[in-house]
């Protein structure tokens, strides 16, 4: 998900929390994904401690790819 960074500053923070606005919602394990991986990309474009508007983040999980790995493929047992 390419995304102009203005400050990596509270990034993981943001992933939190859209991890956590994500379970309050009761989304989908792909929901979360995409959720708290748009809320991290949505604010490495903000500077400084600044948050992104909902509308960024919303956007931004729209476009958040999900691929499922075969874990036969990796060498992980079922």
């Amino acid at each position: 998900l390419p995304v102009a960074v203005g400050s990596t500053v509270g990034a993981g923070d943001a992933m939190v929390a859209g991890l956590v606005a994500a379970l309050i919602v009761d989304a989908s394990l792909e929901g979360i994904a995409r959720l708290s991986t748009a809320f991290a990309a949505a604010k490495l474009g903000c500077a400084g401690a600044n948050l992104p508007v909902r509308e960024r983040v919303l956007a931004l999980a729209g476009e958040v790819r999900i691929h499922r790995l075969d874990h036969t493929q990796h060498g992980a047992k079922p």
